[in-house]
């Protein structure tokens, strides 16, 4: 890169602001003279991501990721650094024309080599197709039920036998290294170099721009193992600089331009044909897994475009676990999961070629995870007649269970459980909420001495709002009448360990029709549960206060709880104002900060 490059590129980087450009993709917090974020580049829970305004530079102490403000939309987006460079301009409108950025062919080439000889095969295998050498891969596809404007569509190519490739890429003065580094060639064990893909139907497997990372090749030829001693159904590019099978999905260059405010799902599926298929019933919004589990990558990128996955796979037993199993990490990111319920053995691509009447059924079935998971589990176990299948079908639960996070949701699932497995909700809790058990602790002094520590501190809105949710669960231990009124006005606890105490004494009431809990009962009840030290906490807190109550405080507090809702909104959109410098963002939050004013009530 010469000099004069390199010090466009820096002009640009001095007119940004680093904190501005994270702030556009991550929930930035001000601590001291940095700003935190939970980190994107790993499974982060609490912030660990760091925004320096004054070095200009963003550093992980989690997974240590950094690096400044081009490499961070590099790795956060999956582009090349020239496509960084233009989004920075973009965001910060930088008019890159002012600065005479023109590139040089030798300069893109030493910004991303191999997306431009990737290119150059791409279009050197969609060529092929329509040649005599490519009519059998063509009819074969025919045959598939795969169109010629699916062909064109996905451009779908094909490589023929020999080294044509390396021949017409050494022919546009590309050095064989350089070819063998793209993955577009290989050195085989007799010391010579050779096409990677020959004889293959060619996929081509495209960024978030449309430029071509690499390719996976299909075989469809019988016996081609006398062509190939591997023969492989699909083989891939090899992991490259910028080809990694584990933050590439493939079509979502074309599924995120589908996406409106009418169709936010992305449906996940796990073949190339799956996908073809699809778009041919009109359904463009479908991403596939190249061969690989989903990742933290994978669910990073999708994040980027969507919160809502519609998962569609094989409907054979594991295509099903496979399902369950994606559909738990997705929950655990907090999006909108559904599965489509495929009772038949076939993937989404057979089942429209073969049944196209069962598909458009199938299609429109979808299930919530769990209610999925249940009933693939029951036709696993019979755990109306075995205590021990019932525990090993409740533990299958598990892992998805407790990656929910919705109250409602939870509330929703334990009526379905107790009706189906005639447990009640105690018991149900103690196998499904096991895995996270920790050893409960006697808390009462430590909660008294904090108490007296804080008693002049003024508590933040949030702590606030959980503390008068704590105070009003308190009160439905010592009154059936309040929990009456917490029934009448359907009111749902926002802290999960206050819902979940609000189930436990719902059944007691329900069950035992009795007029207040016993405290030291449902103490006893706790026992071994990662629950007691929270319920030690709410009891030690009020239990020697003296409360006089009535239906109107009640309610007046139900009412104070709503209001804190909107008003942390309210701040958390103020944060987003304060951290973005975009004018038409600025006012669409302000329109949702007013909106949100007129629903408090008074």
């Amino acid at each position: 890169m010469d000099q004069d490059f390199s010090q466009k590129i820096q002009q640009i980087k001095e007119q940004v602001n680093i904190v501005d450009i994270v702030g556009e993709y991550l929930k930035l917090t001000r601590k001291g003279n940095n700003f935190w974020a939970i980190c994107p580049f790993h499974q982060d829970s609490n912030p660990s991501l760091s925004v320096s305004q004054e070095k200009q530079i963003y550093k992980c102490f989690s997974c240590s990721e950094q690096g400044n403000v081009f490499i961070f939309l590099q790795k956060y987006k999956n582009i090349d650094f020239l496509s960084a460079v233009r989004e920075v301009a973009k965001i910060a409108k930088i008019d890159l024309e002012k600065l005479h950025l023109n590139l040089t062919e030798s300069q893109k080439i030493k910004l991303h080599p191999f997306k431009i000889l990737n290119n150059l095969a791409l279009n050197f295998y969609q060529y092929q197709m329509t040649t005599d050498l490519g009519k059998a891969a063509f009819n074969y596809l025919n045959d598939r039920k795969v169109s010629e404007k699916n062909i064109n569509d996905f451009a779908i190519g094909f490589a023929p036998s020999k080294n044509q490739l390396l021949e017409y890429l050494q022919l546009q003065g590309y050095q064989t290294n350089e070819i063998i580094g793209a993955g577009l060639a290989k050195i085989t064990d007799k010391d010579k170099v050779k096409d990677m893909f020959f004889n293959r139907i060619i996929f081509p497997i495209l960024d978030l721009d449309g430029e071509c990372l690499g390719f996976s090749a299909r075989s469809f030829i019988k016996n081609q193992d006398n062509l190939e001693k591997a023969n492989f159904k699909y083989i891939n590019t090899p992991e490259t600089e910028i080809f990694k099978k584990g933050r590439i999905l493939y079509n979502l260059y074309k599924a995120k331009n589908s996406l409106n405010p009418h169709n936010k799902s992305i449906y996940l599926v796990e073949g190339y044909m799956d996908v073809i298929s699809l778009s041919s019933q009109e359904i463009n919004n479908c991403v596939a897994l190249m061969g690989t589990n989903l990742t933290k990558e994978h669910i990073a990128t999708l994040k980027q475009f969507t919160n809502d996955i519609i998962i569609f796979l094989d409907g054979d037993i594991p295509g099903k676990e496979a399902a369950i199993k994606i559909a738990t990490n997705l929950l655990a990111q907090n999006f909108n999961v559904k599965v489509i319920d495929n009772q038949t053995n076939q993937d989404p691509d057979e089942l429209i070629k073969n049944n196209l009447e069962q598909f458009k059924t199938i299609i429109n079935t979808t299930l919530h995870p769990l209610d999925f998971a249940i009933n693939f589990y029951q036709t696993k176990y019979d755990f109306k007649q075995d205590s021990y299948q019932l525990k090993t079908f409740l533990k299958q639960l598990q892992d998805l269970w407790n990656a929910i996070k919705d109250p409602i949701t939870t509330k929703f699932y334990l009526e379905k459980l107790k009706v189906l497995t005639n447990l009640t909700e105690t018991e149900l809790f103690s196998v499904l909420k096991e895995s996270q058990q920790i050893v409960a602790s006697n808390v009462v002094n430590q909660v008294n001495s904090k108490q007296k520590q804080s008693k002049f501190i003024p508590l933040s809105l949030k702590q606030k709002f959980l503390e008068l949710q704590k105070q009003l669960f308190f009160f439905s231990l010592l009154d059936y009448q309040v929990y009456q009124i917490l029934e009448k006005e359907k009111f749902i606890f926002d802290d999960q360990r206050l819902m979940t105490l609000h189930f436990l004494i719902t059944e007691k009431y329900q069950r035992e029709k009795i007029q207040q809990i016993d405290l030291q009962e449902l103490l006893n009840l706790l026992k071994d549960n990662e629950l007691l030290p929270f319920y030690q906490e709410i009891i030690n807190q009020h239990q020697n206060k003296k409360y006089q109550f009535t239906a109107s405080i009640i309610k007046d507090d139900i009412k104070n709880i709503k209001n804190y809702r909107i008003e942390l909104k309210i701040v958390n959109l103020r944060s987003q104002i304060t951290n973005t410098s975009n004018p038409e963002k600025q006012i669409e939050l302000l329109q949702q900060m007013s909106n949100l004013k007129k629903n408090l009530i008074k």
